[in-house]
């Protein structure tokens, strides 16, 4: 019965994944336009960078140009299409398997437009929106990923040579680094949105890492045998590291309260010489004072009284 299930589970998942991809393909048409009147309607707003560059006298010169920031409607509305259909029949539920092929069609689909126009004679092609289009073609690889399949990365890598072949290379030096800068941006931003197409390498987890011989003690329990966490456990301080850390606090008290006290002996030390200099300055003091006493009546009972 359970082995009968399974099959007739894979069976509905693949007919839902094929009627998926008819309607995706047939919406994917929609991301290149062939008119300067359908480009307009696709370009969204752009980041303005001002720059500084240094001129032929060697003076710097700044000047503002206008890089993209985010993909255009089109590219955003497939995405956020095909998250609503994979949430519709549980995506949390689905296999991962399921999850990748609508992944590797979703990519194959958008190479086969770029392709398909870049063969085309017709197609419209201004620096302005073959960086928009640079940035649309980035942006679903970097969300999507393209599940380590070969044959499609040389495809899209393809396409991206080529668009790139339509911008002046001077100019492409100068927009890549705040691109790219955007292009990262938007990456994260649009993670929590897209997450049913989110590969699992951009997440950060799968395969846990490899631990070492060493097995350290730690505070919590894993759940299962097979429970994947994200972040290690913290460990617990062993017994060895709390007498160590006892005996080095109990080690600073003692020199604490030794400093202390030689601290006070010393001030002692400096009070009794200074009483002992005290009194040696006022006895010679005294004993100065008696012998001018002595020689001042000497002189007055040899001279005063006529003696």
């Amino acid at each position: 019965m359970k082995a009968t299930l399974t099959n007739r589970s894979a069976e509905l998942l693949s007919l839902w994944k094929t009627s998926l991809n008819v309607e995706l393909i047939r919406k994917c048409k929609d991301l290149v336009a062939e008119e300067p009147s359908a480009v307009l309607k696709r370009m969204p707003q752009w980041d303005t960078v001002e720059i500084q560059e240094e001129g032929e006298d060697g003076v710097s010169v700044k000047s503002t140009i206008s890089v993209p920031m985010q993909p255009s409607y089109q590219m955003e509305s497939i995405l956020y299409w095909v998250c609503g259909e994979v949430n519709k029949v549980g995506g949390h539920v689905v296999p991962r398997n399921v999850l990748s092929d609508i992944q590797h069609d979703l990519i194959t689909a958008v190479a086969d437009v770029f392709e398909t126009r870049s063969k085309s004679k017709n197609c419209f092609s201004t620096q302005t929106y073959v960086l928009q289009l640079l940035f649309d073609l980035r942006f679903v690889t970097g969300v999507v990923g393209q599940n380590s399949n070969k044959e499609l990365g040389d495809r899209i890598q393809k396409q991206i040579d080529d668009l790139e072949s339509v911008v002046d290379p001077f100019d492409l030096d100068v927009f890549c680094p705040y691109i790219s800068a955007n292009l990262k941006r938007c990456i994260q931003r649009s993670t929590m949105l897209f997450g049913p197409l989110v590969g699992i390498n951009r997440l950060g987890i799968g395969t846990r890492p490899a631990t070492a011989a060493h097995q350290e003690q730690h505070s919590v329990l894993p759940l299962s045998v097979g429970c994947r966490s994200r972040f290690t456990l913290l460990p617990v301080g062993s017994s060895s590291s709390a007498k160590f850390s006892e005996k080095t606090r109990d080690s600073e008290i003692v020199d604490h309260h030794n400093e202390e006290q030689l601290r006070v002996e010393e001030e002692k030390a400096n009070s009794d010489s200074e009483q002992r200099s005290t009194q040696t300055e006022a006895s010679s003091s005294m004993g100065l004072r008696k012998s001018q006493s002595a020689s001042f009546f000497g002189g007055m009972s040899s001279s005063w009284f006529g003696y």
